[in-house]
């Protein structure tokens, strides 16, 4: 075993010296080589906080829609999470159409009556 000789150092260069060491640490990636994370970023769970600055909404509009059961969430524990792809497919599902879209599925409603002999022409 190594001879080990204690001498009183200052607050200040203890400081200097675990800033140093953690600095050359994060430099060399020595304990984060091989870390990745168990999650894809669009399953991490979010917090509300997080959600509301994800949506660009208040916290308490998040806790509203929360409370007339609009918005996906999870609670566990007594908290509250959210997960991004949940998240992005509501804000999908309440996507305004374009009127080309709306014109293209009524087009293909009425040519599948059409085939299906459904269809009647309207009396204008």
């Amino acid at each position: 075993m190594n001879n080990l000789i204690l001498s009183p150092i200052s607050f200040e260069d203890l400081a200097l010296m675990i800033d140093s060491s953690v600095k050359n640490a994060f430099k060399n990636n020595l304990p984060f080589q091989n870390i990745q994370s168990p999650l894809p970023e669009s399953d991490r769970p979010l917090t509300v906080k997080e959600t509301a600055i994800f949506l660009d909404l208040a916290v308490p509009t998040i806790y509203g829609l929360i409370h007339k059961k609009q918005i996906p969430n999870l609670k566990r524990g007594g908290r509250l999470y959210f997960i991004k792809s949940d998240l992005l497919k509501w804000l999908n599902e309440g996507k305004q159409k374009t009127t080309t879209e709306i014109e293209f599925e009524a087009n293909e409603f009425i040519n599948a009556r059409k085939k299906s002999g459904k269809y009647q022409n309207p009396k204008i």
